[in-house]
């Protein structure tokens, strides 16, 4: 990249990289980051011929679209009206004052909208963000563009993203790009990747979707997860699923089902990896990545924003969601322990009436949780630790 006398943010522009296995294509400029962002090379994954890298100097007046943020599959039923949000950055050596941004989306959805921003000074940027447009009953493609006026540079003037319409799925990535053909993980054990999602109405998750690039340890081992968002600020919370173990595919995505956790609001959905090596996630880069959106931990305790390092990617985890139960949904009563031993021990709880089954929690303190899927009572914990504290929640499950 690029540094200019001094060295403070605004001074910096960073040609970025995030991973050797990646197309020299897909590199993206970051002008006045606070992060040091690089640019990964690799003997095997050559730059395209005639690859051309070109700085040009600030002009007076240019205001550009660094990127979008929304949702690359959108549930028709479960997140409409659809946000979206852009960054919007003063490249240009004059202040920008009264900028118009505007969102155009084409194709199954028709929607325009502009927003002002009032001042923007040099070498700054700021979020635009744009009220919602409805795709209830809506399934297909849409182009979803943002773009301000044009000016001296016209190149970076908008930004486009493709976006596809369902019923009940939803990820982050943007459908008309190609994955990295480099993944990302935590490349530890217990390590955990989590993504936030957000439901409009009451739904249970059925499925999660994690897509794996190829070249990774073909017996690396994992689970799939979900969290509630009762963390401080929003953060992940308490664990409300871990799946069985998985295998890790060769490539491409796994789709694990998922018992009909509830969810209202925000969620979050991820993996958690078993072995000590990096299963490595596909990934789309998303630079600045949007804060408080995705999450890594490698303790299980302490979550780290993704955004406030260097990896800025869109990770590739998709939800699959139902309507909640309509009928009489009644919790689990009486919950008991029992029949204690060092290592194993019973809960036993009277059913809720309409359920189909029941996840059954158990956490160590400052430990990993551990889920059991139960049809009913008694349930059987194993692989205790004698001497220690537990605590054992019990979750009933309904179909719609």
């Amino acid at each position: 990249g690029l540094k200019g006398s001094s060295n403070v943010a605004a001074d910096r522009l960073f040609a970025e990289k995030g991973s050797s296995l990646s197309q020299w294509s897909t590199t993206t400029f970051s002008p006045g980051t606070t992060q040091l962002l690089a640019h990964f090379v690799r003997n095997t994954v050559l730059p395209d011929a005639g690859r051309t890298y070109r700085f040009n100097p600030a002009s007076a007046n240019d205001a550009g679209v660094s990127v979008i943020y929304t949702l690359g599959k959108v549930s028709s039923v479960f997140n409409s009206p659809v946000t979206v949000q852009a960054v919007v950055r003063n490249t240009g050596s004059a202040a920008q004052t009264n900028l118009p941004v505007t969102l155009t989306v084409s194709g199954a959805t028709t929607y325009t909208n502009t927003q002002t921003v009032a001042s923007l000074a040099p070498g700054t940027s700021t979020i635009v963000t744009f009220p919602g447009y409805p795709v209830t009953g809506t399934t297909g493609a849409n182009t979803v563009t943002v773009s301000v006026p044009a000016d001296d540079a016209t190149g970076n003037d908008s930004k486009t993203f493709g976006q596809l319409i369902t019923a009940n799925n939803q990820s982050y990535t943007d459908s008309s790009q190609p994955l990295s053909t480099g993944g990302v993980g935590v490349g530890a054990a217990n390590g955990i990747l989590l993504v936030r999602h957000h439901t409009n109405t009451a739904a249970v998750v059925t499925s999660i979707i994690p897509t794996f690039v190829a070249n990774a340890t073909a017996s690396s081992t994992y689970q799939v997860v979900v969290y509630d968002a009762t963390g401080t600020g929003g953060t992940p919370g308490a664990a409300l699923y871990t799946s069985p173990t998985q295998t890790r595919p060769a490539s491409g995505p796994a789709v694990v089902s998922v018992p009909n956790i509830a969810v209202n609001g925000d969620f979050f959905i991820g993996t958690k990896e078993l072995d000590a090596d990096n299963i490595l996630l596909a990934y789309q880069i998303d630079a600045p990545l949007k804060s408080a959106t995705s999450y890594f931990t490698t303790n299980g305790t302490t979550w780290n924003d993704l955004s406030a390092t260097t990896l800025q990617y869109r990770l590739a985890l998709e939800v699959g969601l139902s309507p909640a139960a309509t009928g009489t949904c009644n919790p689990v009563t009486a919950l008991a322990v029992g029949s204690i031993t060092d290592n194993t021990a019973s809960v036993s709880f009277t059913p809720g009436t309409g359920a189909s089954g029941y996840t059954v929690t158990y956490t160590a303190a400052g430990g990993q949780p551990v889920t059991v899927n139960a049809t009913g009572s008694p349930v059987a914990l194993t692989g205790l630790t004698a001497g220690t504290a537990y605590t054992v929640t019990v979750t009933a499950n309904y179909t719609a």
